[in-house]
This record gives C-alpha cells, structure tokens and sequence, in this order.
C-alpha cells in the first residue's frame, strides 16, 4: 500500500482558536460531513516544512518564512476519493496568526473549492461541546499541548 504523506497546519489565533475546514464528499456511495485542519499532501522533492508553508498559503493565503518543525505524527489507512487505499501520514504544524485576517481561497484546487464548504474558528470550548465530526479526532489535546 502506497504512503501518502502530508503537512497539516493547526492555525490559531492569540485567542488559541484554530481554524477548521468544512469538508463535504458527495460524490461517494454516501454523504460524508467533517472539519479538518488546513493542509495536504507533500509534492515531490518537498520536505514536510515546506509542505506545510505551501499548504498554508494555498488554503488560506496566509505566509510564514518559519513554519518550525512538526508537533505531532499520525498515521492511518485512509480511501482516496478515486477508491485508491493509502496510508496516510499526517505531519502537524503549529502556526499563530492575528484575529481578523482575511481567508484567501484564490489559490484553491477545484477539489477543494468543490469539497470545503466552509471555514470557522474554534475555541476548545466549542471543539468539546459540537457533535461534528473533528478531525484529528485528539484536537483538543493537540491545543491544550500546543496552545501559544
């Protein structure tokens, strides 16, 4: 089974709110509903800092000449929307940004501008109080570890 490895980006705000995705898959035998961080796969010739920093200005626009090195590794089985089974290999980054920033999807894949249908900021309190599905599934203690 191929690996597939990618830089996630937890963003958070000075209010230790982080930026989450909405995810819609409807071209599936079901519907399938979650939010998620920023991020994706690692290009060829990529390291996973480099990864993240590219991720981080696609999906939002947002720019960091130092993105700093991974705080969490996770790996899973994971089934591409083709039906490909891969492991993916999620790398997490931590990156702090000022409130009010605005989000820049111009930089968009159509995948995603077909999948995300929208963003939101999260504070813990919230994370622990939604019925959603969140992924990574151990958000919370991610924050509470990595809080700026």
């Amino acid at each position: 089974m191929r690996q597939r490895p990618s830089s996630r980006i937890l963003i958070l705000d000075e209010n230790n709110r982080v930026l989450l995705f909405h995810f819609f898959h409807k071209h599936r035998a079901f519907d399938r509903t979650y939010w998620a961080t920023p991020g994706g796969a690692v290009e060829e010739g990529e390291t996973l800092e480099q990864a993240a920093q590219r991720e981080l200005y696609e999906e939002t626009g947002f720019h960091k000449d130092d993105i700093g090195k991974p705080i969490w590794h996770n790996e899973f089985i994971f089934k591409m929307d083709d039906g490909e089974s891969v492991i993916a290999s999620e790398n997490f980054f931590v990156v702090q940004v000022s409130s009010g920033l605005e989000l820049s999807h111009v930089n968009w894949t159509l995948q995603e501008r077909e999948l995300i249908t929208e963003h939101k900021w999260w504070s813990i309190e919230q994370l622990d109080a939604t019925t959603e599905v969140i992924y990574p599934e151990n958000l919370i203690s991610l924050l509470e570890k990595n809080s700026l």
